[in-house]
């Protein structure tokens, strides 16, 4: 497995939902999404895959997580990842 895996399968899942979530299926899926995102990162080979910060801003910007609405990995560990490179 790797990061880019982890990622299409988030997207899979992502896919088979309305385009549009209400507040409860956001919670629902940021919350699943934020767990298992950095659970089958730390899972991969360290050779060959990209920094945890990288990750985490792709699968932010492709949708696929949010701070806002994950419990596991909120604000504060994304801040601690932003400010630490890792």
């Amino acid at each position: 497995m790797t990061p880019e895996h982890i990622l299409r399968l988030l997207a899979r899942y992502r896919a088979a939902l309305p385009p549009v979530l209400d507040d409860e299926d956001r919670r629902l899926f940021y919350d699943f999404s934020g767990y298992w995102l950095f659970t089958l990162y730390h899972m991969t080979a360290p050779s060959g895959r990209s920094s945890l910060r990288e990750f985490v801003l792709r699968a932010w910007r492709d949708g696929l997580y949010n701070p806002r609405w994950s419990r596991g990995y909120g604000r504060k560990r994304l801040v601690g990842l932003m400010l630490t490179g890792r």
